[in-house]
């Protein structure tokens, strides 16, 4: 979750700075950290208490990473003078999505 937050900062200040180089780089590393953060949890098996909440935060980090590949072409798009506002809306949806199962993964695993 570190990780994700250090990629999600560096999205908003990209974002907040109109730098969308740094927000194609920042999209791609949400890309493959969550990538390699669904892998890891795919090799666990956890108790039946907390499968639920492990479903979630399967859910939680594919949202993000789709999140990430459209934030990163429209990034690109930006880049090269195309406007990119589908791809960034699908974005922000997916994100919104993300923190939803985040949420609820917290609350399935006694955390909130």
């Amino acid at each position: 979750m570190k990780i994700l937050k250090t990629d999600l900062d560096g999205v908003s200040n990209a974002t907040n700075n109109s730098n969308y180089t740094m927000l194609a780089v920042y999209a791609q590393y949400i890309v493959n950290d969550t990538q390699s953060a669904i892998q890891e949890n795919d090799q666990y098996t956890v108790s039946p208490k907390l499968q639920d909440a492990q479903k979630e935060w399967r859910l939680a980090l594919q949202d993000y990473n789709s999140a990430g590949q459209f934030l990163l072409q429209g990034a690109n798009e930006a880049k090269n003078g195309t406007v990119g506002a589908e791809n960034f809306q699908k974005a922000g949806t997916l994100r919104s999505s993300g923190t939803g199962h985040l949420q609820k993964a917290s609350e399935l695993a006694g955390i909130t």
